[in-house]
């Protein structure tokens, strides 16, 4: 398909690329199966330059009238824009190694066999008489790319994803924990269920401390949580035209 794109672009230089995402989840609540749902999506992107200037298109649609309309309007894009002060002629061919980040077992989870893990989850709450809720997703991505010059690359990853939460029946604690992993096999349920609910039990009988300055040491989800949204505004561009809180 990145083929297919470069080959309707006229301009002096292009990169295409094409990519999907298969997203599934499972969401459990009051020790309770809640909702189940799946989705599939597809894109493409082409990024030409005329004389310098930049221009860029997207498409949701793959057919080839729109690939086409998609290309057409990035050289008109292009064509009207200032010249791109950062172009550097795309990169010819290269080789990649495989990142082995994708397992065919994540990518084709069954809504059964996720069914019997959230129930082996649930019944661990009532268990430990907790009341738990959580999210059990599952996403396999393909994306591909290739520049006029001669490059191309194409790459396949897996993710799956589990995050519960426990709260004691009175309401007065509560305990979080999530992992994830692109292997299916290696997502420890069992694990992330325990650490939740035993911090839901460690946290009972809480009492109030005064005001005042204290050394907080956060957990690596915490952190990760934290940087994570943080990474968002983490762009050079953005900052260096003013448009960032890091400007």
């Amino acid at each position: 398909m990145t083929e297919k794109i470069l080959s309707y672009v006229k301009a002096d230089d292009a990169s295409a690329s094409v990519g999907s995402d298969k997203l599934s989840h499972l969401r459990f609540a009051n020790n309770n199966f809640l909702t189940s749902g799946s989705r599939l999506g597809r894109s493409a992107n082409v990024t030409v330059w005329i004389d310098g200037k930049r221009g860029s298109a997207s498409r949701n649609d793959v057919d080839d009238e729109s690939l086409k309309s998609m290309v057409e309007e990035a050289q008109k894009i292009a064509q009207n824009a200032p010249p791109d002060r950062e172009y550097m002629p795309t990169l010819g061919k290269q080789t990649y190694k495989s990142t082995g980040g994708y397992v065919e077992a994540t990518a084709n989870l069954s809504l059964n066999d996720r069914a019997k893990s959230v129930s082996n989850i649930i019944a661990e709450f009532e268990k430990n008489k907790v009341i738990g809720a959580g999210f059990h997703s599952a996403r396999s991505q393909a994306g591909a790319s290739a520049t006029k010059n001669g490059n191309f690359e194409f790459e396949r990853s897996t993710n799956v994803s589990l995050s519960v939460t426990s709260r004691t029946p009175d309401g007065t604690s509560s305990g979080y924990f999530l992992r994830n992993h692109f292997d299916i096999a290696k997502l420890d349920t069992k694990r992330i269920a325990s650490e939740s609910i035993k911090k839901a039990m460690q946290g009972r009988d809480a009492r109030t401390i005064d005001p005042g300055s204290y050394t907080v040491i956060l957990e690596p989800q915490a952190v990760a949580d934290i940087v994570g949204n943080l990474s968002f505004g983490f762009n050079a561009r953005n900052a260096e035209e003013g448009r960032s809180v890091y400007s």
